[in-house]
């Protein structure tokens, strides 16, 4: 292969896996904000209804104003659920004690047929009133980024290599051949 075939090559791959890199970084970087979006807003969501005095009135109008759909449950000393409202997420039977409260202190990601986070505010008494909402927005948008980034870099990684060959390629030799002089 000649040098200045390896050159070219060599310059669209190191172009590539900067692109690919950084455009993934930044996917990632967003998914995560959106996460922290989520959560930051069931989080508020919570410390309203925690915060009132009388809850269950409460938990109706904060799913109301909220900016997620959320799903709101109320789960009886006897582990049986009954929802108040609901969104994507449908909870059928209650989570497992120990997650409902590791949910008092902070979200929690369960994964099923929708993954969602949940939260979940302790009533007494072995009674919770679970938050949750769907992070399918986040999964979703991912993907779509995702896609456009293998889009996107297919395009670029072709033009650069257009662009090399085109333009790059016989002031390349000419570098080669003054190389090869000395």
């Amino acid at each position: 292969m000649k040098l200045a075939t390896k050159l070219s090559l060599s310059a669209v791959a190191v172009f590539s896996i900067a692109l690919i890199g950084g455009g993934y970084s930044l996917i990632e970087v967003n998914y995560s904000n959106e996460a922290q979006r989520i959560s930051r807003i069931v989080d508020e969501a919570v410390q309203k209804i925690s915060t009132s005095t009388d809850t269950l009135s409460s938990a109706l109008v904060v799913a109301d104003e909220t900016d997620l759909p959320l799903t709101l449950a109320f789960v009886d000393m006897d582990n049986q659920i009954t929802t108040i409202t609901e969104s994507s997420v449908q909870l059928r039977e209650a989570p497992q004690l120990s997650v409902m409260q590791d949910a008092v202190e902070k979200a929690v990601v369960i994964d099923g047929e929708i993954e969602y986070q949940l939260r979940a505010i302790d009533m007494g008494g072995s009674e919770f009133l679970l938050v949750a909402t769907s992070t399918e927005a986040a999964h979703h948008a991912r993907d779509n980024n995702l896609l456009a980034l293998a889009l996107v870099s297919a395009l670029a990684i072709a033009l650069s290599g257009a662009a090399i060959t085109i333009l790059i390629r016989r002031d390349l030799k000419s570098v080669i051949q003054t190389i090869a002089a000395t």
